[in-house]
């Protein structure tokens, strides 16, 4: 085994060690100390937040920059997409949907 390729397997090792130590400490501190009502209420929010922040990227910043043209085919796939996930609160037929809207918009508009 050549000594870079020796030094890449213990890098990722290394890596991975770190990664599980990152998530594994606070789950075995926090699971030990009780965490108050509004921190709790608050932390639960956290992956809608983040969710939420993700879309928001993708549907107003298609090509690196703002866009709140019609010509954003995201944006106006995003409405339809919406009130199918309002109506069925099902997280399988909102990407459905989604995906549908924008191949069509794709296949008519560009």
């Amino acid at each position: 085994m050549r000594e870079m390729d020796q030094k890449v397997i213990y890098l990722v090792i290394i890596v991975a060690v770190c990664n599980y130590l990152l998530r594994m400490v606070p789950v075995v501190v926090l699971s030990k100390v009780e965490i108050p009502k509004p921190l709790e209420r608050f932390l639960n929010l956290t992956p809608c937040a983040v969710i939420a922040v993700m879309v928001a990227v993708g549907v107003f910043t298609p090509e690196q920059k703002v866009d709140f043209s019609l010509d954003n085919i995201y944006l106006l796939a995003s409405v339809p997409t919406l009130a199918v996930a309002l109506r069925t609160r099902s997280l399988g037929w909102t990407l459905l949907a989604g995906m549908l809207v924008v191949a069509l918009l794709r296949f008519c508009f560009c």
